[in-house]
């Protein structure tokens, strides 16, 4: 018997999720130069998620390049400039952030999954930067509390503990880093 809850576009529909973060993130960056982004690779080698995250960059023939180091998938994106994904128009090519904030794979995700549908974020969240130490989101210093007052609110609007003590704790972390103490995100629930 056929599966009738299977999404028949679900594979073209996190294709073109992949597509769009791509591109996201390269045109958030200054054009010509590669970037470690946060966005994690879509392939499955084994039937198993590629653990990597991949580097992009706009050419400046106005192709945009990736390559998943662990996995050595790799393309070339054309056509994107009309898209919606398409953050060149607000990037800044010498903005230098004032603020930094390490978070880890699984912070990164959960947060880049919760404020996706807010167009005013796309900078900071695609505009992060993969290390070894974890992902680095990297933000001017009035940007940095407009997003740290932005998570405050969502976690007032909130109607599960789960997702309020998220919310809540992202603002909170974000506000104490910004003061100088230690961050410690809330894990995603």
């Amino acid at each position: 018997m056929r599966n009738l809850k299977r999404d028949p576009l679900g594979p073209a529909r996190r294709m073109a999720e992949y597509i769009g973060e791509v591109i996201a993130a390269a045109t958030s960056s200054p054009t010509g130069q590669w970037k470690h982004s946060g966005v994690r690779c879509f392939r499955r080698p084994g039937h198993r998620k590629c653990p990597g995250r991949v580097r992009v960059r706009e050419r400046d023939d106005g192709y945009i390049e990736w390559e998943c180091p662990s996995c050595g998938a790799a393309g070339t994106i054309q056509g994107w400039e009309k898209s919606f994904y398409n953050l060149s128009e607000i990037r800044e090519e010498s903005r230098q952030p004032g603020f930094e904030i390490v978070l880890t794979d699984k912070e990164y995700d959960g947060l880049k999954k919760c404020v996706s549908m807010e167009p005013e974020w796309d900078g900071v969240i695609f505009g992060a930067t993969w290390t070894p130490e974890g992902i680095v989101l990297r933000a001017g210093a009035e940007e940095f509390k407009d997003f740290a007052e932005y998570l405050a609110s969502r976690a007032v609007g909130e109607k599960t503990r789960d997702s309020t003590a998220f919310w809540s704790g992202c603002s909170t972390g974000l506000s104490y880093w910004g003061m100088g103490f230690q961050l410690e995100m809330p894990r995603c629930i």
